[in-house]
């Protein structure tokens, strides 16, 4: 059997508590079980910009970046800036000491053309995977920006698409984006859970109630979603607030919109709680605690073309989920596997919640069916044995 032994060049890696992280280290570690992949991962010095620590793993090479002096200047005005021949010459690096026959990149915009420009140079195959919509992302924090500038902004970050001889998205909806913008052909590799990854040891739910000081018979609302504008977690707020009898609201994490959701939490009058960063051992137990998992995205050009991991985690955890009808949500809450809402209609997720936290037969109802169905569709192991059939697609580089 041909072995492909692929270099990953991700954006950052665990503990970055970040969907991004967990699904690169989770593809990389069951690829690492399979016969016909042998992985290693370079990860940039944007590690840095989220964290002081780096998960290390046996089953695999792991090269992580440091900031060059170049990045340390810039990263003061701003944060995420890439010294792109810098980590142009770290991939060549780092591909040569693994003997890749593949570099596999896993981000867009500047750290996209560096895996581009190394595997030129090295002459070999590059695989680019899309995970979301990078320049949605971008805008979508920011002010309303015109659609011309938003299109501009997504040909720059795609443009090592063009290089390419595999284009791979994170879902359907990624993929359909792909190939509107560029016309180029693009494979799907889809989010997975590893079933029963997110299920709660008996009692750990209650535990963290406890340690968060919230009473048995309260009704928990909540979201591990990072906190960012577009991620709706504002709308719960005001949502939760004007319920019958509001709930408490569970936020895991943090973001960009931390401090804002902080001061609107204060003058909503509801019992609201902010945990900030956690360790990921502790995501399972927190999503126990809660009665009803909230995934109210705004409907954004970044929203429209993705797939959320949270509301997969939560949906393996138990836990009954209500979602906002955008991007890939209504396919994954679809024949009554949640509650769904209209993006942005308070009201009308208002009424749901109100519903659903007297109902405790209906949330229960749905996160049976949720638990089922996801523990039916493909894990990680099938993701890489996926990965394994496009590597195979790929000209090998005669040696």
């Amino acid at each position: 059997m041909t072995t492909n032994r692929v270099l990953h060049v991700v954006e950052s890696w665990p503990p970055v508590p970040s969907g991004y992280a967990r699904r690169s280290h989770a593809l990389v570690a069951a690829q690492s079980r399979q016969a016909a992949i042998d992985p290693a991962v370079l990860v940039t010095s944007r590690q840095w910009v989220y964290t002081d620590d780096v998960t290390s793993t046996p089953d695999h090479d792991l090269v992580v970046c440091r900031s060059s002096p170049s990045e340390d200047r810039w990263r003061r005005i701003r944060p995420f800036h890439v010294d792109v021949a810098r980590l142009r010459d770290e991939v060549v690096s780092a591909a040569r000491a693994h003997d890749a026959t593949i570099v596999h990149v896993h981000w867009s915009s500047g750290i996209g053309r560096a895996a581009a420009m190394a595997a030129t140079r090295l002459g070999l195959p590059l695989v680019a995977e899309v995970r979301f919509d990078l320049a949605g992302a971008v805008v979508a924090q920011g002010a309303v920006t015109p659609e011309v500038i938003e299109s501009a902004l997504r040909r720059r970050f795609e443009s090592h698409l063009d290089d390419a001889a595999v284009v791979i998205a994170a879902s359907h909806p990624t993929a359909e984006l792909v190939r509107r913008t560029t016309g180029l052909a693009v494979e799907v590799v889809e989010n997975a859970v590893e079933p029963g990854g997110f299920e709660a040891p008996d009692g750990a739910g209650a535990a963290e109630r406890q340690d968060l000081g919230i009473r048995p018979e309260r009704v928990v609302v909540g979201s591990t979603a990072k906190q960012l504008r577009y991620e709706g977690l504002d709308l719960l707020l005001s949502a939760a607030a004007a319920c019958e009898s509001p709930p408490v609201v569970l936020l895991i994490g943090t973001g960009p919109e931390a401090s804002r959701l902080r001061r609107e939490a204060a003058t909503t009058g509801i019992d609201v709680r902010l945990t900030g960063a956690v360790p990921a051992a502790r995501i399972p137990g927190l999503l126990a605690a809660m009665d009803l998992f909230v995934a109210p995205r705004r409907d954004t050009s970044i929203t429209r073309w993705a797939s959320p991991l949270k509301v997969l985690e939560a949906m393996d955890a138990g836990v009954a989920v209500v979602g906002s009808a955008v991007g890939d949500i209504p396919r994954l809450l679809a024949g009554g596997r949640g509650f769904i809402v209209a993006a942005g209609a308070v009201h009308e997720l208002t009424a749901v919640l109100d519903e659903a936290m007297t109902r405790p037969d209906l949330r229960q109802g749905r996160a049976t069916a949720a638990q089922a169905w996801i523990r039916q569709q493909g894990d990680w192991d099938a993701a890489a044995a996926r990965y394994a059939e496009i590597y195979r697609t790929v000209p090998r580089v005669q040696r």
